[in-house]
């Protein structure tokens, strides 16, 4: 056993922004025969539902039988069950399906996706999936305006919200982001609004097909940001737009404290998500394409800043560095107490892309200060800049994520956790409650490693139990001090099969399964 202080002590070197190759437990879920199966980008892929419970949802390569499915997480098994295909997709060009997913309250999963260019929306009450249920109306002009680029979400009244994009069109004319609302779980759904029509006029910026993330709040607002129109010099802009529980505001532009626009539009803003925290301030990440705050122009990084519910705006923050390389796509969701979490894509060099793989960073503080950046994959050499989803709802332990990677002719879909930050207490670094995160590898022969985290010094025991539950094996049996730690356990002298392990202090018990395959 040993204490992981040097992974963790890294983390929270917040000013050095150095790498950290951390292990979070990536899984593979499945596979599919098309890069672009999960959304490019915008919405999440990935949910998970009060109750803990996970489902994700992608497509498939395009064309006539382009299908999309969906799955969840098996805690028993420690495993991912069977995919099970909800419908038909789009099926042709860049855009396929754009399937998402979001997790009420009552721990239902709702699921939009492009079927035929109209958007369908399909909800799973925990047995089932229902029909899908058109979000568009199969009439035209829908299904002529090549809706696609989705994404989901659940306000604070329980009302479910999908958004899309009419981008592919490229005539300059029907390029539209959309906004529709169900209050009976998506049965029917109010007639779309046109947003941004004060900004865009019609025709979305360098076929970005809008890009747009969507966030709620529990106060009953919507946000939804969009890369928006150029500026007088040439750049792109980050515009979002409001709803109030009532009606959509003006378009708004992301600026610094004083109110100027960012970069004085000296350099381009892409990628734009937000999300709003308990307090309803907003907290917005975005890429920058070609330069920093300095003026590097090899450089490309991830910056954050917040709008306040009163209106008050920070000066953005580079929160990932990135040497002659780049970093993009982000999406931020705000994690419960004081927690934020923003996943991307990135290049760490620019003559190479055997480094191009997806990370993660968050902070404990609402954005003053990051950890460095956490790297999830390990296998997207050869990837084109492809987002990771992340869970609008966050676990105990972490965030949940899902990300693609190359696999010969096909691509594997995975699952990540990005851990959440560690708290510094008196100058000692702590994580904020007790954990135990699913072993790694999970099926493994023979050995495998559990991490933890304690969060108050006492006496602390982790067994190892079999389907009968007898105990085979004392991994910890101590009083630890506080922190993360991690210890190896080989069940080489056991039989194959469903094994748990559980951790014991004063006052928690957590339990988690592991398969051992010979």
């Amino acid at each position: 056993m040993k204490k992981a202080t040097s992974y963790y002590v890294m983390m929270v070197l917040l000013t050095a922004f150095s790498l950290v190759f951390a292990q979070t437990s990536p899984s593979k879920v499945g596979t599919t025969d098309n890069d672009r199966s999960m959304n490019y980008p915008g919405g999440s892929t990935i949910a998970r539902a009060a109750n803990g419970e996970i489902m994700m949802v992608w497509g498939t390569l395009a064309g006539p039988d382009s299908l999309v499915y969906a799955t969840s997480y098996d805690d028993f098994l420690g495993a991912w069950n069977t995919p099970v295909a909800l419908g038909t997709g789009t099926g042709e060009g860049r855009v396929l399906s754009h399937a998402n997913i979001a997790a009420d309250a009552d721990n239902n999963f709702h699921a939009v996706w492009s079927s035929n260019w109209n958007i369908v929306h399909s909800k799973y009450d925990g047995s089932n999936w229902s029909t899908p249920v058109s979000v568009t109306g199969t009439a035209a002009p829908w299904d002529t305006l090549r809706c696609a680029q989705t994404a989901v979400g659940i306000d604070g009244f329980g009302a479910v919200w999908v958004i899309w994009s009419t981008g592919w069109e490229d005539d300059n004319v029907n390029e539209w982001i959309f906004a529709s609302r169900s209050v009976d779980d998506g049965v029917n759904w109010s007639a779309p609004d046109t947003l941004f029509k004060d900004a865009i006029m019609g025709e979305m910026p360098n076929y970005s097909l809008g890009f747009p993330h969507l966030a709620t709040s529990l106060g009953g607002k919507v946000g939804v940001t969009v890369r928006g129109p150029k500026g007088p010099l040439g750049q792109y802009s980050a515009a979002f737009q409001e709803y109030n529980g009532t009606s959509w505001g003006v378009t708004e532009y992301v600026v610094d404290a004083a109110g100027n626009a960012l970069f004085a539009d000296s350099v381009d803003i892409y990628q734009l998500s937000m999300d709003y925290d308990a307090a309803g301030d907003r907290h917005f990440a975005f890429y920058t394409a070609e330069a920093d705050f300095d003026g590097d122009v090899a450089k490309g990084n991830i910056y954050y800043t917040k709008k306040t519910a009163a209106g008050v705006w920070s000066d953005p923050k580079m929160i990932t560095d990135f040497e002659n390389g780049s970093a993009d796509y982000p999406s931020i969701v705000f994690g419960g107490t004081d927690d934020l979490y923003v996943v991307f894509f990135a290049t760490s060099t620019d003559t190479s892309d055997a480094l191009r793989h997806i990370y993660g960073v968050n902070s404990a503080d609402l954005g003053t200060t990051w950890t460095g950046a956490i790297q999830l994959s390990y296998n997207t050499v050869g990837l084109d800049a492809r987002p990771p989803s992340i869970s609008q709802t966050i676990g105990a332990v972490g965030a949940d994520v899902a990300w693609i990677e190359p696999e010969g002719d096909v691509y594997g879909i995975y699952y990540g956790l990005i851990p959440k930050a560690v708290v510094s207490v008196d100058g000692k670094y702590q994580p904020e409650t007790y954990s135990l995160l699913h072993n790694y590898p999970n099926p493994f022969n023979p050995a495998t490693t559990i991490e933890f985290g304690v969060a108050q010094p006492g006496n602390v025991k982790l067994y190892v139990y079999n389907m009968a539950g007898q105990e085979v094996a004392q991994l910890v049996n101590q009083k630890m001090e506080t922190g993360i730690y991690e210890v190896n356990f080989n069940a080489g002298s056991l039989a194959s099969g469903v094994y748990f392990y559980r951790l014991i202090t004063s006052d928690h018990t957590m339990t988690n399964k592991l398969i051992y395959l010979k």
